[in-house]
């Protein structure tokens, strides 16, 4: 049987070859070095060493027991996946450490007191014979002891209908403490030392990419970024972001890393193949890595980690220091790799496999709004300024959006014309901008108090507006009844509340440091405030950060990161069950099944040089499914292209205005709101939103099918129904097979 596989393996790799982007949807026009790689993918025979360990009808899963490595056959082409690269042997830039991990499958990060240790699977377990392996269903299971550090890690592979299922088996691993001989006080002792996990690097290898093949890595960033295969970038860091975000509850660590990665998936392509894998168990203490030939090895590489326990440098003795409790939720951290082949191996069959996950195990469904091109306004009630009366500086609110001057900007765009409205209300309740945790609704007296707010409630309801008064029970820094701002703020690892601060040298929260309430107090605000906000009957809310900031209580026996996520899903659904409609910002994927609007969906941008082209990855998941917005098109450094990405990647258009005297926002907490003057931007406002509507209308409610870029600063929209939308980013017209688009324009084929 392996001999008439390793023929077929042959034979195909005599004529696989990378397709040309025009006869692919989805799939970016690649470099020139690309074009010039070797279009033959290294195709490699499953080794006699291995055993079949499981077969179903589309793939087999080998293993060899005495190293740990694993292989997957697809079954529909005959071609081979493994865990580790077949031709290490043949790598001229890896050396010493590194070249012994192109062998492993684990990469062990770990500490005591203030040594952090390193070592992977091959130097620390296989060749220490701490290797065992054990059949179970539909796979095989692995344990590794890694003898100096003290831990047995078990692995488990597993094989489906829709690919493989890699587990680190996180509730089994097993710590020991080590006992060795120390010097204490001039003499020698047994020391019994107690060894942490900090991060596992899994699967480092797994399908890596050599340095003649052509294709690209997937990475989530912002919307989504493709990383080619050798594209020489070795004089940039390799990529590593944590899932779902900083990690804003370790003061070292918040500043680290970016906030961009808000889906829990990366994927390869190599010539005719190419998997998507997405992290399903635990994803929130996930990080997603990507590295290319040449800087370390001679393989292009995108795999998973996870950060089990962090340490806070910050603070400590010379022998320990703050550590944190396992992050991690039960079970354990789990991947599921899914394989694609010929015309599919691409990133638009990575967008609908990840598409059909979240219909199927996580519950998406299509929203009402998904039909609607609708116009989105964000607005604020007023901001906060000291003042001195009688000597005594107190804190004033001056009114920038009362609930009159809402009405007003309703009805004046119902007038020109625009429907659909969709408006999130900042600021509507007393002392609301994280000052104090609100259990029920109140009403601030210089806004138009209970009454005016009750007549802006019924008019929006009368006008079917979408009407979203927004609400945050994460951040705050007040005390009142119930919710200390000391004793019930998140904790670091050193037991201080978890403050955070701004970086824009305003005065930040009303000239506070801030902090974050602890997750279950959280859901206990939320479900109180609930229980009064449904009397109101809006039918609709906002809740603020819940959809895209992620952290944990470092309190003994406190909230873990893994677990937040959980709590953050059940507030959402109660909210979206009881109240109809829940609007989230920049949703993390946990959050987008509960939504029905999502404003300030990440745009194609990527915060990484290592990455070569921006694609709408996020975005071909939600569309048609779920209505999004633009970040806040007025506040962005250019007005015209963010127009025009709206419409390559079918987002709704986003403004943030407010109606009173702009300039109060000077200096204070709210001065990113920069160019926000209702009257001064209406007409624009009405202008743009008319002009996409040419396209939107017509795609509202439709999945992507498509997307490519076919020339340079021009792309190309797919939906259902062969519609698509040609935008040109270029400041002169252009012509293409659908016909001339002008600069900084587009237009809409059907």
């Amino acid at each position: 049987m392996k001999k008439q596989i390793a023929a077929a393996l042959v034979a195909a790799s005599m004529c696989i070859s990378f397709m040309p982007v025009s006869a692919q949807p989805f799939e970016m026009q690649p470099s020139a070095s690309q074009t010039e790689a070797s279009p033959k993918e290294r195709v490699f025979p499953i080794p006699e060493s291995f055993e079949k360990v499981a077969e179903n009808d589309s793939y087999i899963l080998y293993a060899q027991t005495s190293s740990g490595e694993i292989a997957v056959t697809v079954k529909k082409n005959g071609y081979n996946w493994f865990s580790n690269p077949q031709d290490r042997s043949e790598d001229t830039i890896a050396g010493g450490e590194v070249k012994k991990k192109l062998e492993a499958q684990l990469v062990l990060y770990y500490t005591q007191g203030y040594s952090s240790m390193v070592t992977n699977s091959v130097t620390g377990c296989v060749n220490r014979k701490g290797l065992k392996s054990q059949k179970i269903d539909k796979g095989i299971k692995f344990s590794y002891e890694f003898k100096d550090a003290g831990f047995t890690i078990p692995v488990q592979y597993t094989l489906d209908d829709d690919g493989l299922k890699a587990e680190v088996l996180l509730q089994e691993i097993t710590p020991k403490v080590v006992t060795r001989q120390e010097s204490v006080n001039g003499s020698k002792n047994k020391v019994d030392v107690d060894y942490n996990i900090t991060k596992i690097d899994f699967l480092p290898f797994f399908g890596a990419a050599g340095s003649k093949e052509s294709g690209y890595m997937f990475v989530p960033e912002g919307a989504g970024a493709l990383i080619y295969l050798n594209n020489g970038k070795t004089n940039y860091v390799s990529y590593s972001a944590p899932v779902y975000g900083q990690y804003r509850d370790i003061p070292t660590m918040r500043d680290l890393s970016n906030d961009l990665v808000r889906l829990p998936v990366f994927g390869l392509k190599r010539g005719n193949n190419a998997f998507l894998a997405i992290i399903e168990k635990n994803e929130a203490i996930g990080y997603i890595n990507a590295a290319v030939s040449g800087r370390e090895t001679s393989f292009n590489t995108v795999y998973p980690s996870v950060q089990d326990k962090i340490i806070d440098f910050s603070v400590g003795s010379n022998r320990t220091q703050p550590l944190s409790e396992s992050l991690a939720a039960e079970g354990s951290f789990q991947i599921k790799y899914h394989f694609f082949t010929g015309d599919k191996a691409n990133y638009s069959q990575m967008a609908k496999c990840y598409q059909d996950y979240l219909i199927s195990e996580k519950g998406l469904e299509k929203t009402e709004s998904s039909d609607k091109n609708e116009f989105y306004l964000e607005t604020y009630s007023g901001v906060e300024r000291k003042t001195s009366v009688f000597g005594i500086v107190r804190r004033v609110l001056d009114p920038l959006t009362t609930y009159a001057d809402l009405e007003e900007i309703a009805k004046k765009y119902m007038d020109a014309g625009i429907g659909n409205l969709v408006i999130k209300y900042n600021g509507w309740t007393k002392n609301s901008e994280r000052n104090e945790i609100k259990t029920q609704a109140s009403y601030e007296s210089k806004l138009g108090g209970k009454s005016g707010f009750y007549k802006l409630s019924e008019f929006m309801k009368n006008n079917n507006i979408s009407f979203y008064p927004a609400m945050n029970f994460v951040e705050y820094s007040k005390s009142r009844i119930g919710y200390s701002a000391i004793f019930d703020a998140a904790k670091a690892p050193n037991q201080s509340p978890a403050y955070q601060k701004t970086s824009s040298g305003s005065e930040g929260m009303f000239g506070k440091r801030w902090s974050y309430l602890k997750p279950n107090k959280v859901e206990d605000a939320g479900m109180a405030f609930l229980a009064n906000y449904k009397k109101l009957a809006i039918g609709a809310i906002a809740l603020d950060n819940i959809g895209e900031i992620v952290y944990s209580d470092n309190t003994k026996g406190g909230v873990k990161r893994g677990q937040t996520v959980n709590i953050w899903e059940n507030v959402l659904k109660e909210y979206k069950t009881s109240t109809g409609a829940v609007m989230v910002d920049n949703a993390n994927a946990y959050a987008i099944p509960y939504a029905e609007n999502i404003i300030d969906v990440p745009l194609n941008e990527y915060g990484t040089e290592l990455a070569d082209e921006n694609i709408p990855f996020y975005q071909m998941v939600i569309h048609g499914l779920v209505s999004y917005s633009t970040p806040a098109i007025n506040l962005t450094s250019d007005w015209d292209r963010t127009v025009l990405k709206a419409v390559e990647t079918g987002a709704c258009l986003n403004f943030t205005l407010v109606r009173g005297n702009t300039q109060v926002l000077k200096d204070s907490y709210l001065n990113n709101l920069y160019s926000c003057d209702f009257d001064t931007w209406f007409e624009r406002t009405v202008e743009d939103y008319k002009r996409v509507s040419k396209a939107a209308d017509e795609t509202k409610g439709k999945k992507m099918t498509g997307h490519s870029k076919i020339a340079e600063g021009v792309y190309e929209t797919v939906y259902e129904g062969n519609i698509r939308t040609i935008v040109n980013y270029n400041h002169e017209e252009v012509n293409t097979s659908y016909g001339t688009v002008g600069a900084m324009d587009f237009i809409l084929v059907k």
